[in-house]
């Protein structure tokens, strides 16, 4: 392992250090009480583990390339920060911005091949250690089936910080991921599935209700490729493919019967809107007695108390607030994807067709909706390096195993 593997193996460790207090957070695990968040300012390890791998590479690992995008993005980043800069303290600005930021950083560093294989396989190696340790924790901590929650969000006696928000989720998606991966093989592919296992362990004890819906999306995927493969009985690749499908559309009712009815925690939408709902009413109401200019540039201060991204931005910095966050997000995260397809190649494209591809995409993108509409993941740095990571390593390992679905286009 050299440099850039070791930092990227720190990246999906979930520990948090507080530069408030100049110390890591760590708290003994309390079996009668949730500790979701810590006063300060905490910041993940593996953002330090980011910043210095961008500190340690140079101009010629890291072909710096600064297109369009970046103006674009920058600037409809700079309007909401001005709109919200009275309502919002630096430090939740700051986390906000996060994400352009990232996407636009990853997108200029993402060029070189060989450093996208050091990250990937160092990330990889962490993110597995990370899995595997955990549930040997939740083995050795679990007294007896009501503890399973606690103990999905203890790692060896001490809380996981952010274990029911941003961890839970890139858990999840890290299993989607895996998952997606094996099944586009044509047979069972035994290495990917015991990798996935413990991933799918913290998934189902950890109960949450997010968690549920990319499981659903997965189970969606592997219903249309079993769909595919009876339609079209003649090919023999979906042939082939149609027993692992089947087996893992077994596996997955399995998983997601004891996700919902074993687990002592209720799984229903009623709880779910009884979570959240009240917020929504709040938030529904208040718009009802806005004026014209509250609406466009928005209306009320702080940060988080809806619990979706979308409403928080619209209260925060009203429509032109949110609708200038979003679309430079959405010129960041264009630019990034663009990049990404150049792994294997100077000029390499991804074939537009590839089922798998569009359904890994389809996972992230509706796992990363749904995450937001129930919860802040975006502007916590853990969960969104974690989804760029993940990002990264799922093409990069996809374009290994299959060289034949990439395509060098003329021209650049």
């Amino acid at each position: 392992m050299n440099l850039f593997s070791v930092l990227a193996f720190l990246i999906p460790l979930p520990l948090f250090f507080d530069l408030r207090s100049l110390s890591f957070i760590i708290h003994q695990t309390q079996f009668d009480q949730v500790l979701l968040l810590d006063d300060g300012a905490p910041i993940p390890i593996g953002l330090v583990a980011l910043l210095s791998i961008l500190i340690f590479s140079s101009p010629q690992f890291f072909g710096i390339r600064v297109n369009k995008a970046w103006p674009y993005a920058l600037s409809c980043l700079a309007v909401f920060n001005l709109i919200a800069a009275n309502r919002v303290d630096n430090f939740k600005i700051i986390a906000v911005s996060l994400p352009i930021l990232l996407l636009l950083i990853f997108s200029a560093a993402l060029s070189n091949r060989v450093i996208a294989e050091k990250l990937s396989r160092g990330y990889i190696a962490g993110l597995l250690f990370q899995a595997y340790m955990h549930v040997v924790s939740i083995l050795l901590n679990t007294r007896d089936f009501a503890d399973i929650i606690t103990a999905s969000r203890n790692f060896f006696g001490y809380e996981i910080y952010q274990a029911l928000v941003s961890y839970s989720a890139v858990v999840s998606l890290a299993g989607g991921a895996g998952v997606i991966f094996a099944l586009s093989f044509n047979s069972i592919r035994l290495r990917v599935l015991i990798m996935t296992a413990p991933i799918y362990v913290i998934v189902i004890f950890a109960a949450r209700k997010a968690a549920i819906v990319d499981l659903l999306i997965i189970y969606m995927i592997i219903s249309l490729l079993l769909l595919r493969s009876l339609i079209h009985p003649g090919v023999g690749s979906l042939r082939k493919s149609r027993l692992t499908n089947f087996l893992f559309l077994i596996l997955l009712s399995c998983m997601i019967y004891l996700f919902i009815d074993l687990v002592p925690r209720e799984i229903t939408l009623n709880n779910a809107l009884d979570q959240r709902g009240d917020s929504y009413d709040v938030f529904l109401g208040e718009l009802q007695n806005l004026s014209f200019l509250q609406v466009l540039l928005g209306y009320a201060s702080g940060w988080g108390g809806y619990s979706n991204f979308i409403v928080e931005l619209i209260a925060r910095s009203g429509f032109i607030g949110m609708f200038a966050y979003v679309l430079g997000l959405t010129f960041a995260a264009r630019r990034f994807y663009g990049v990404l397809f150049l792994l294997t190649g100077d000029k390499a494209r991804m074939i537009s067709g590839d089922f798998y591809m569009k359904s890994w995409f389809a996972f992230a993108l509706g796992s990363l909706i749904v995450g937001n509409l129930v919860n802040l993941n975006i502007q916590l740095p853990y969960f969104i390096i974690n989804f760029l990571m993940i990002n990264i390593c799922f093409l990069y390992f996809y374009s290994r195993y299959f060289p034949e679905k990439f395509l060098s286009s003329v021209g650049s």
